[in-house]
């Protein structure tokens, strides 16, 4: 159907101009003219199989940071198609500018709505590990929910709802550096998590079939894109850098897609490694409050546990052995 209509690529070397996914249907195409042939194809097609389209759902989008002079035009049948900025589709929301800033913006607002849940957990008088749980399943998969494409993004709102339900954990007051809540629940980063989720995923495209989709994508993609701001490839590229694994970009030899999961999971960890870790808490109603004793130590007071002694700041290393991610 759409496949033969002829219309140029969006992705050189390789006929794609539609992607579907349940009845959802995303049509691409290089012009307004192209656009348009395909909305006549997908049209007939319905025509004939006798279903009908959801046209409140039915938007056009033009990708880029220039404006268009004069407005654009095409119908899906007898339905004229609205132009708009932003859509939202599989739960991201799509801007002609190629910003994540809304799909943020909305993951921020549906996690803080949560967060009651774990407050009540607490109150309630339920154990740390029954609030961590609440967190793993209720919160941060909604602040995960497309990690790899966000990876890139400096993303300080995310970070601060993990230090809130941390604290809220914890019981911790505010001020509490954030090393020390992450170290006591043997927690990394969010930035960290997605940045593990890009780098498995890139090594999963460069395993698979050169037939695939989504592998010609990336071929056709990895130097146009490598220094575009927010990019898939630019992401990638400079995450390898800061691990100091810039060569594989251009070597692309990971070897064994477990060992290289493996790799790039330590080779993070070994980054997020704090200035200073404590021991995990044991209850709720434990306080902790650190103090600074130069650059490199420091001593942790632990209020309400049986463990009252002062002990010297553990090495970041034998701490982080067992941080989740």
């Amino acid at each position: 159907m759409v496949n033969q209509v002829k219309v140029r690529s969006v992705v050189t070397g390789t006929k794609f101009n539609i992607a579907l996914f349940a009845d959802d249907v995303a049509l691409l195409a290089e012009s307004e003219e192209d656009l348009q042939k395909l909305l006549n194809a997908v049209w007939d097609y319905s025509e004939k199989w006798r279903f009908k389209w959801n046209f409140s759902k039915s938007k056009v989008m033009h990708f880029g940071t220039r404006k268009n002079k004069s407005p654009v035009r095409v119908v899906l049948g007898f339905h004229k198609l609205d132009l708009v900025n932003s859509f939202k589709y599989l739960g991201i929301d799509l801007q002609r500018n190629l910003s994540w800033a809304g799909t943020k913006r909305r993951f921020v607002v549906k996690a803080k709505t949560r967060i009651p849940m774990v407050t009540k957990a607490m109150v309630e008088g339920l154990s740390v590990q029954t609030g961590i749980k609440l967190w793993v399943t209720m919160i941060r998969p909604t602040l995960e929910y497309a990690a790899e494409i966000l990876a890139g993004e400096n993303w300080p709102q995310a970070e601060q709802i993990q230090y809130w339900v941390g604290r809220i954990l914890l019981n911790l007051q505010r001020g509490t550096a954030r090393e020390v809540v992450r170290g006591e629940l043997g927690w990394c980063s969010l930035r960290a998590r997605r940045e593990i989720k890009l780098l498995k995923l890139w090594g999963r495209i460069l395993k698979m079939d050169d037939s695939r989709l989504i592998k010609s994508v990336y071929r056709c993609c990895k130097d146009q894109t490598v220094s575009q701001k927010g990019s898939f490839c630019q992401a990638v590229y400079k995450s390898l850098v800061s691990l100091k694994l810039g060569h594989i970009w251009l070597s692309e030899q990971i070897g064994d897609l477990k060992k290289w999961i493996s790799c790039v999971s330590s080779s993070v960890m070994e980054r997020e490694r704090p200035m200073a870790t404590c021991t995990p808490a044991e209850t709720k109603t434990s306080t902790l409050s650190l103090f600074k004793d130069g650059a490199t130590r420091g001593r942790v007071s632990s209020l309400g546990c049986d463990c009252g002694a002062e002990v010297a700041v553990c090495k970041a290393k034998e701490r982080y052995s067992s941080v989740e991610y």
